[in-house]
């Protein structure tokens, strides 16, 4: 049996990985994309400099674009507003104040920021203390250092801080990873040297804030012009999260989608870090495609079922294309479980009838 070497080997753009098409829900970007958005006005100011009716709108027309909330500040300048909105409450020291609003500044300057345009004020600090109250009995670890970034444009140590955040005065998830700096266009290099500094510019895979796994961070840039992506941590992404994970020397044989033998699951997806790569039955590694009574094409589309066997199929005719090839090596048929990957099923809309 052949098994692979144990250097790592990293994608390059010509890498053929079998991606196919999915459906909308199964992307960060693309979910929203079909969401039908009732009218009501709660002016948001995106990430993109443009102003929203509402957060649903301004999610569903940036369909396949990383877009998120922000202080209005950040979409109407200081010099346009009467009397100003404060761009930054950097160099400020904390003391809280109660907004009529019923949240919990930082400061005066933090309320007018992030209030900016709206009629919020200041108000007596007895109105919020049965809110501090609560939200001062999570505590947080400092020691987690994994940032992200709230639609307040602070860049929060890890999801605790910012989830006492959201407590005090309402803030949500931008983004995982660090806050784009205000005010600074954002970089769109238009061609990524391989080399950079002597060294190979795509010699490890980068993790975006949209969800996407990159060949480098020029790659990501350039794919990304205009929308602010940073680089987060690997686990925030499905095709580097494994990439530095410690696999036992247990030989359980798999075969990979890109026609590799791995010794077992674990050393597929570190190996394959930044690449789609996903089990596939071994019969396709040992065997190939040759089953003359099963040529039949399916479409490429990602709705995933789970089998029988525990594993994923691509969608319900690459599972009826599998239960062909077991009639023809004499083994027991696979019957779809539910819908959705194995472990993560999907709710199917149901029929009501009404009278």
């Amino acid at each position: 049996m052949r098994v692979l070497q144990s250097s790592f080997s990293f994608f390059s753009l010509d890498d053929r990985q079998k991606v196919v098409k999915t459906l909308y829900k199964h992307c960060q970007t693309t979910k929203h994309c079909q969401d039908v958005c009732f009218y009501s006005f709660r002016a948001v100011c995106g990430s993109d400099g443009r102003i929203y009716n509402n957060k649903c709108q301004m999610k569903m027309r940036n369909c396949g674009r990383h877009i998120y909330p922000l202080p209005m500040g950040e979409c109407r300048p200081q010099q346009r507003m009467p009397g100003g909105c404060p761009m930054s409450c950097q160099g400020e020291k904390p003391d809280p104040v109660c907004g009529s609003d019923g949240n919990v500044y930082d400061s005066e300057c933090d309320l007018q920021r992030l209030t900016c345009g709206s009629r919020v004020y200041r108000m007596k600090p007895e109105k919020c203390q049965s809110r501090v109250e609560k939200c001062s009995r999570q505590s947080c670890p400092t020691s987690v250092n994994d940032p992200v970034c709230g639609t307040d444009g602070t860049t929060y140590l890890n999801f605790c801080l910012l989830h006492v955040a959201t407590c005090l005065k309402g803030v949500e998830l931008a983004h995982y990873g660090h806050c784009a700096e205000a005010g600074k266009d954002d970089e769109c290099p238009k061609e990524c040297a391989k080399e950079e500094d002597g060294r190979d510019d795509f010699a490890f895979p980068i993790c975006g804030s949209d969800g996407n796994a990159y060949p480098s961070y020029c790659e990501m840039k350039k794919r990304t012009c205009g929308q602010k992506v940073v680089p987060v941590a690997l686990h925030h992404c499905e095709a580097t999260k494994h990439c530095f994970a410690r696999c036992d020397k247990g030989r359980y044989a798999v075969c990979a989608s890109d026609n590799k033998i791995y010794r077992n699951a674990c050393e597929m997806k570190a190996r394959s870090c930044g690449k789609h790569v996903y089990e596939v039955p071994m019969d396709r590694c040992l065997a190939g495609f040759n089953f003359m009574r099963c040529q039949k094409m399916c479409p490429p589309m990602f709705d995933p079922v789970c089998g029988t066997d525990g594993k994923t199929y691509s969608n319900d005719c690459f599972l009826d294309l599998e239960n062909c090839r077991s009639r023809s090596l004499g083994r027991s048929l696979v019957t779809r479980i539910h819908f959705g990957q194995c472990g993560k099923p999907v709710p199917q809309a149901k029929l009501y009838m009404f009278r």
